[in-house]
This record gives C-alpha cells, sequence and structure tokens, in this order.
C-alpha cells in the first residue's frame, strides 16, 4: 500500500484512489470483491461490471477461504521471504518492519516468535515432495492425506480432465490424525501476529506526535496486512481444522476437498 515506493505511479492502485471520487464506475469485478471482503468503505456508489456473468466466480473466490499448499507456501514467502535461491522482489516481515520496531522489545519478541513458527509452513518445492510421498511439516502431511482420502473416494471419476472432487465427512483416521497438529501449529502462529499487530497500533496512537509520515504510513500497512493474514487466512484455517474435530457437516458452511 503507502509504504510503496511505487505506490504513487502504481497504475491500478491509482486507479483505484480515482474511483472512490468518481460517481459511476465501470469496475474490475475482482477488485470490488476484494475490497468488499475486506471492509472497504470507500467503494463507488454505482458500479457498472464488465464481463458481469463472472461476478458469482469472483464474489466465491474472495468470501470463501482455501486450505492448500500454494496458499500455506505464500503465507511463508511473506513472513519469512523467498526461498529456493530464486531471486524475487518479495520480502519478509523482519525486512518489512525491523526498522519501526528498533528498541521495541515486545515488538521484537513478537517478530522472533513469528519467524519461529513460521517455518513449518512448505517451501516452494511441496508439491514435488508431496508426488513421492517424501513430505516435510505438518501442513504438507495433511495435504498428503487429503490427497489420499479424495484420490479413494473418486473412483471411476479419476479419469476426468477436471479436478476431482469429494465430501469432507467421513473422514479417514489419516486425515483426522494428522489435523490436529496443524490446528496447533495455526494457532502457536496466529498468537504472535496479533500480539504484533495490536502493537504497532498502539505504537501508532501513542507515538502519532513523534512519528514521521512515512513511518505512520509503514506502520499502518503492516498492521494491515497482518490483520487481513490473520483474518481471511489463518482464521479461516483454524476455523476448517476445527470443523473436522466435529466430524458432522455444518448446515451454514459449504465445504469440500479436492486434488486440482
Amino acid at each position: 500500500f503507502s509504504a510503496c515506493d511505487h505506490y504513487h505511479r502504481c497504475f491500478s492502485e491509482r486507479i483505484i484512489r480515482k474511483a472512490q471520487r468518481t460517481p459511476i464506475v465501470i469496475a474490475n469485478h475482482a477488485v470490488v470483491m476484494i475490497k468488499a471482503a475486506h471492509h472497504d468503505d470507500d467503494l463507488s456508489p454505482h458500479i457498472i461490471f464488465d464481463e458481469g456473468h463472472h461476478v458469482f466466480d469472483a464474489a466465491d473466490s474472495a468470501f470463501s477461504a482455501a486450505l492448500t499448499g500454494n496458499e500455506t507456501h505464500d503465507l511463508r514467502r511473506w513472513l519469512l521471504g523467498p526461498d529456493g535461491g530464486k531471486k524475487s522482489r518479495a520480502r519478509g516481515l523482519k525486512k518489512r518492519v525491523e526498522d519501526l520496531i528498533d528498541g521495541d522489545n515486545d515488538s521484537q519478541k513478537s517478530l522472533d516468535a513469528i519467524l519461529h513458527h513460521a517455518h513449518f509452513l512448505p517451501t516452494h518445492d511441496w508439491l514435488q515432495r508431496g508426488r513421492h510421498e517424501n513430505v516435510v511439516g505438518e501442513v504438507e502431511a495433511f495435504l498428503l492425506s487429503l490427497y489420499h482420502q479424495v484420490w479413494a473416494r473418486s473412483g471411476e471419476d479419476r479419469s476426468t480432465p477436471y479436478s476431482l472432487e469429494t465430501a469432507v465427512f467421513p473422514l479417514s483416521d489419516e486425515v483426522y490424525e494428522t489435523s490436529l497438529p496443524l490446528l496447533e501449529k495455526l494457532k502457536t502462529l496466529r498468537s504472535p501476529m496479533s500480539r504484533l499487530s495490536a502493537r504497532l497500533k498502539q505504537k501508532l496512537s501513542e507515538e502519532t506526535d513523534t512519528l514521521s509520515p512515512d513511518s505512520r504510513k509503514r506502520l499502518e500497512a503492516v498492521s494491515l496486512s497482518l490483520d487481513r493474514r490473520i483474518n481471511h487466512t489463518l482464521s479461516p484455517w483454524i476455523m476448517m481444522l476445527e470443523h473436522l474435530q466435529t466430524e458432522t457437516p455444518e448446515p451454514d458452511v459449504i465445504d469440500w476437498m479436492e486434488i486440482e
């Protein structure tokens, strides 16, 4: 967001800001749905959707959550930075925030805890290991158990060119057993992320007169990003795994297991 060096000349961000002051907007449905899912209040009062028949898929994507190998790896990259030796402009959480919390012991302890607990998330080559059933860590073990359950239940549908989808319940013993340690790992990671976000908000409030505009914008951006990953990623994953422990379908939830 505004903490990015390219924020003011970024085409998409500039258009989004301009749209906030425009009474009628011909909109990209994906952007609108994501902003709505994030509870942004700066949407235009009148929106015309181009290619409107895609709105339903965009809504499904924005208002749902998926516990997948790609998404867990994306969270690892956001927290720990890129892995695998590939060049990337992506930065880990430490590089984003370390100079902002210099001398703040509480924030530093929370950051250290986040970086320590995030290592259970899968690295870039998780899929290759999964193909050989040589999994590492709680996420990969859980994903492999899902693969076994979906593959076993798909039966004659395995030859389809489309994704394999099956019901969640009844759970196999393997899925149930691998979900328990993953649930605890996710809760352990969420706690220091919540503490760091709260501390950054406190810092903004207590030091509002002494913080530079740039530092204030960066603190706001990191806190917002933490909250979004807590509320839209980690918490839904935790809710999914807790739901598995009940071993009963949830009437207000549509869920399934899938091999793409």
